[in-house]
């Protein structure tokens, strides 16, 4: 009798309700759109990066002038489509036996609404000038 009286009842609830499936689908939405939105500027940050580790593997530029420096930079940055920082932002110094090169810049990204992505990078990179012998 115990069988019959419970035949017409689900043995167990499986699955997600429609509750379920908004959470998990609204999750997987604001991951998705965070990553829309930083993908591009940390492929700006590569570029930057990668552009002062060139410059840092020419030793020619050990002794050219600031601008002639932020010059040749500014053209790898129009080539390479960075778009968040210009070459003169680039800061130069002259450090014993070479240069230094820097840039520290800030990135804000909005989401939505008044919600934004902020993002801080520093690059640092170093030309040794050519040991004259």
């Amino acid at each position: 009798m115990t069988q019959s009286a419970h035949a017409g009842w689900p043995q167990r609830q499986r699955g997600l309700t429609i509750w379920g499936w908004m959470y998990v689908l609204g999750t997987l939405g604001m991951i998705l759109l965070v990553l829309i939105k930083a993908v591009p500027i940390y492929m700006n940050y590569y570029d930057i990066k990668s552009t002062l580790a060139w410059a840092s593997s020419q030793p020619e530029l050990a002794k050219a002038s600031g601008a002639e420096i932020q010059s040749r930079i500014q053209r790898r940055f129009d080539s390479g489509y960075v778009t968040n920082i210009k070459g003169r932002d680039v800061k130069v110094r002259r450090v014993k036996n070479g240069r230094e090169l820097s840039v520290d810049y800030d990135v804000k990204e909005p989401l939505f609404y008044n919600i934004s992505l902020f993002f801080d990078f520093n690059v640092v990179s170093r030309i040794q000038a050519p040991d004259d012998e």
